[in-house]
């Protein structure tokens, strides 16, 4: 049995000429009374892509536009955007349980791109199903909002039975289709099939993250354990003092390593500072590593990650490609002071108002940053990066 996997891009309103132009690069367009689609392979373009170029569309046109992104036969993600905004992103799960992947020894197990309000909807003594209904009537509500700002009405109901129903192979995208009236769209869905024996995830995936494991965690560790036997038995005699300089002689042979190897690290090996937007963090040498936000910050302050990658993209700092770019929306972590304040938030330790200034300003940048693509103006990556920081500075001050 084969899995599909697919980036639908479809478009409500505008010209087949600007859909042509800004989305369907690969030329092939199905057109259904106001809607236009396209289907791209995940392999070649990530999410973030597929999400710029909806982005540049709805703001030239004005239109609604949506991303339904599958990888697996787990979960698949959608965007909605209206006139440049993104009105909504969601996951919705439709199999089994998601596989638990170690990202970091610090993060320890994560599930790959789980839906906040699975945690937060669950209330003591609900049965699975009751939890899927209540996650599926959220979303369905949130949709529905969604698309009323494009025009378009949908029963809240058809859509949350659409999204509650659908388990197993049965994804609920066509249902949704058949909602909207878009049926044509359906035959988008079987595009880009993966074989079963390749697995949830691709071995290139598995190669990257042995790598980083490798180069980031067991060499320097080893090296630090090889530095503190050779010290202990050189200072040994010294008591106390000989194991102080042991410990501090292996801390330092470790972190040495680590760096070294950090800067050999080529960009798909240096998978982790890209996951978590290393580029955006302050002191990134200092950095303690990415934070896990609640899922009471994800759900809440989510959108953060969204917006720090299109920026990443349209400015240039970051495009994920290959096999990397196929889990890209899947990862929810960093900069560490971003999500480290973003929980405090969550727990109501911390005021929320320097995350809505923040979020305004990265807005602003980021519609700038699309003006100026459909301008084909020339976008200084390193001058971007430095402009996100000082907005996040007031965040990493108070983190």
């Amino acid at each position: 049995m084969s899995v599909p996997r697919f980036h639908i891009l479809l478009a409500y309103g505008g010209t087949r000429t600007d859909f042509d132009e800004l989305v369907a690069a690969n030329g092939e367009v199905i057109a259904k009374d106001d809607w236009m689609g396209t289907v791209e392979g995940p392999f070649e373009v990530s999410s973030v892509e597929a999400d710029a170029r909806l982005a540049r569309w709805s703001r030239r046109t004005g239109g609604l536009a949506i991303r339904i992104t599958q990888t697996d036969n787990i979960s698949w993600w959608m965007a909605v955007h209206h006139r440049g905004q993104r009105l909504l992103a969601m996951v919705h799960h439709f199999g089994p349980d998601s596989p638990l992947v170690q990202i970091t020894p610090r993060l320890g197990d994560m599930e790959l791109g789980r839906d906040p309000l699975y945690d937060l909807l669950k209330e003591p003594g609900m049965q699975p199903g009751e939890l899927r209904r209540k996650v599926a009537e959220r979303r369905a509500e949130q949709l529905a909002a969604a698309l009323s700002q494009g025009g378009i009405l949908v029963d809240e109901n058809a859509l949350a039975d659409a999204l509650f129903k659908s388990k197993g192979n049965e994804s609920g995208i066509p249902d949704l289709f058949q909602h909207l009236g878009i049926q044509a769209f359906s035959k988008l869905c079987v595009k880009h099939p993966v074989g079963q024996d390749e697995g949830e995830m691709p071995f290139s995936i598995q190669r990257i993250i042995g790598r980083a494991l490798l180069g980031g965690c067991i060499v320097p560790t080893g090296a630090g354990v090889v530095m503190l036997w050779a010290l202990i038995k050189m200072f040994g005699k010294m008591g106390v003092p000989g194991l102080v300089i042991a410990v501090v002689g292996a801390w330092i042979t470790s972190n040495t390593v680590c760096r070294l190897l950090r800067k050999r690290q080529g960009a798909d090996q240096n998978w982790q500072d890209r996951l978590s937007l290393g580029w955006a963090a302050q002191n990134q040498g200092d950095s303690p590593g990415p934070i896990r936000p609640t899922a009471s910050a994800l759900d809440t302050w989510g959108g953060f990650f969204y917006l720090l990658r299109d920026i990443a993209f349209f400015s240039g700092i970051d495009r994920p490609q290959g096999a990397f770019a196929l889990y890209i929306e899947a990862w929810a972590v960093g900069p560490p002071a971003l999500v480290s304040y973003m929980n405090k938030v969550a727990s109501g330790v911390s005021s929320a108002d320097p995350l809505f200034d923040a979020a305004k300003g990265l807005v602003v940048l980021r519609d700038r940053l699309i003006e100026e693509h459909l301008q084909q103006q020339a976008i200084n990556a390193d001058n971007v990066a430095i402009e996100v920081r000082t907005i996040l500075e007031p965040i990493v001050q108070n983190s």
